[in-house]
């Protein structure tokens, strides 16, 4: 009966995963990650949403996912959306962009790095955004100051 329920539920995530509203594709993301027990469940989790669902990711999933995966998957996890968060930053050509996508994207790696991530892989990150862009948006600016090893440029 309970392998019925977790098979039920993990057909529910995906149709809401399918959903043109975002807070149904967020819950069943989150639906998939109270479903997650194993390490290796976490591991697809990770390459799932890093890989195939990137674009469509929100804080609050990607806050979820911080919070509950174990360290060897949110490590994972982080490295890789850093990884794809910068790519996306560098590719960004117009200021409409960076108040846009750039910003949820410099929102994303500072809630990685500072979830998870040491002091160095954090400067770097810091780093990476002061100097990709010379105007960063307030919200960004202020989360910076909010670091003991911030310097402004």
């Amino acid at each position: 009966m309970e392998e019925r329920t977790k098979e039920q539920s993990l057909l529910t995530a995906e149709e809401l995963i399918k959903s043109p509203y975002a807070s149904y594709r967020d819950r069943g993301r989150h639906i998939l990650m109270e479903l997650a027990t194993t390490d290796e469940e976490w591991q697809a989790l990770a390459f799932r949403f890093t890989s195939l669902e990137f674009n469509d990711l929100r804080n609050g999933v990607i806050d979820h996912f911080l919070k509950s995966a174990p360290k060897s998957s949110s490590e994972m996890f982080v490295r890789k959306m850093v990884v794809r968060c910068k790519i996306c930053i560098r590719d960004i050509t117009s200021k409409k962009e960076i108040y846009g996508d750039g910003s949820k994207y410099m929102h994303w790696i500072l809630n990685c790095l500072s979830t998870l991530g040491n002091d160095e892989m954090l400067t770097s990150g810091i780093s990476f955004l002061q100097s990709h862009f010379r105007e960063l948006p307030i919200p960004i600016q202020k989360r910076l100051k909010g670091f003991h090893f911030f310097a402004p440029l």
